[in-house]
């Protein structure tokens, strides 16, 4: 008897062990799908740190967020806008509602801040593609057909990665991806100065920006476009401390001429299309004209040594170029100030 006793006991002691590991290996979907421990999320932030700060920026300026989640096939499975409410609650992260699979994301940010005065469309279709996920830019036309922009465009955002979603319902939980994000609008301050200390007036001058830039495609390159002249959205007189060529070096205020442009990406391709041309009003006479991106980038050692061209213009979205002019109103000087350095050009014929 005391030996069966001991035999039944040994036998439920390795049922019960059996039936513990069978537990342990049923999934999490089995046992607590009704609590719902088990659930699976997949979410997507949003970060901007592709700037000159090397710092996340996205809280501070990234006022929307709108993407697209294409599958493999390359039909759209998710598209979504959100606002910056929201996004700032939810720290600049969105739910995935997606299966587990393959799929690519594509997003342009920033343009949905102003849903009545937007300064980009982007393909909205039920139907659309990733080959049509073009920006393009909003602008205006002459009578004779000629586009112009004169508007400080609102920031624009592009993001896209190859998103693999695993089959996550085992363990359950919570996964982020992250979406790097890079600024493509830029802008762009000219101020003259007269060497003299003669004051001077922005409504001396007519200041121009020319490329073909005004349309981007899915993958952030430059769409084959017309050529758009960007006018100042703002010009202003302003003030400047210079030193006088007198005996006791006095320092004074002189008045500047400023206008601020906003523009589209700036890309190492358009090099030798944009151009900063600017004209006496008197007689619509040349007194600069330069390709921007070349000067642009003279600066860049000091910035941003250890990046390419193309990073150095992605990363940089804001641009101070002061020259000096005499008193003609002509550009009077080997040197100018870019982003507040100084830079002392060899050839100095800025009108060609």
């Amino acid at each position: 008897m005391q030996r069966f006793k001991a035999f039944y006991t040994r036998i439920i002691k390795q049922v019960v062990m059996l039936a513990c590991i069978s537990l342990a290996l049923v999934s999490c979907r089995s046992i607590f799908e009704e609590e719902g421990n088990c659930k699976v999320v997949y979410k997507l932030k949003f970060v901007y740190d592709y700037n000159l700060k090397w710092a996340d920026a996205t809280a501070h300026e990234v006022n929307s967020v709108r993407f697209f989640a294409f599958d493999a096939s390359g039909k759209l499975a998710y598209t979504a806008v959100d606002t910056r409410e929201n996004l700032v609650l939810n720290d600049y992260t969105v739910v995935l509602p997606l299966q587990p699979g393959n799929y690519r994301i594509v997003a342009w940010c920033g343009a949905d801040n102003n849903p009545n005065d937007e300064h980009f469309d982007i393909a909205r279709s039920a139907n659309v593609t990733e080959s049509d996920l073009t920006a393009y830019m909003h602008r205006k036309h002459t009578e004779l057909g000629a586009a112009y922009s004169d508007v400080n465009l609102h920031p624009l955002y592009y993001g896209a990665m190859d998103l693999v979603l695993e089959d996550k319902s085992a363990e359950g939980g919570e996964y982020v991806y992250i979406l790097p994000l890079m600024k493509d609008t830029n802008k762009i301050k000219i101020v003259l100065q007269q060497l003299s200390g003669i004051d001077i007036s922005a409504d001396q001058f007519d200041f121009r920006i020319v490329d073909e830039n005004g349309s981007l495609a899915a993958d952030n390159s430059l769409v084959e476009d017309e050529l758009i002249t960007y006018i100042p959205w703002e010009t202003a007189n302003g003030k400047a401390g210079v030193e006088l060529p007198a005996e006791d070096g006095v320092i004074t205020q002189v008045q500047v001429a400023i206008a601020e442009f906003t523009v589209n990406r700036m890309m190492l391709d358009h090099r030798n299309k944009m151009m900063l041309e600017i004209r006496r009003k008197s007689d619509m006479k040349k007194i600069i004209s330069i390709p921007v991106i070349d000067y642009a980038l003279l600066v860049k050692s000091f910035e941003a040594s250890n990046v390419g061209d193309q990073e150095y213009l992605d990363r940089q979205d804001e641009y101070s170029m002061l020259f000096f002019i005499d008193d003609n109103h002509s550009w009077a000087s080997s040197m100018i100030y870019i982003n507040s350095w100084r830079v002392v050009l060899q050839n100095h014929d800025l009108t060609d």
